[in-house]
């Protein structure tokens, strides 16, 4: 099982001026957002993590992520 929660209410998640990559297609904030989320979880995972909590682009905690193969 696979879990991930993220809180979208923050200012990070509603910022105009949200960060983008060098050429990369501008996002909403919100959709930006989400993606750096999948790509820290997705590092964390690949560094033998199983759970977390994730942060959003001013460091504030924004949710929490599990994962478990023990499938009931």
């Amino acid at each position: 099982m696979f879990k991930l929660e993220i809180n979208c209410g923050g200012a990070a998640f509603m910022d105009e001026e949200a960060y983008t990559e060098e050429g990369a297609e501008r996002l909403d904030p919100s959709a930006w957002q989400v993606r750096e989320i999948l790509k820290e979880v997705s590092e964390k995972l690949e560094a033998g993590y199983t759970s977390g909590n994730v942060h959003d682009v001013n460091g504030n905690t924004c949710g929490r992520w599990f994962y478990r193969d023990d499938v009931e």
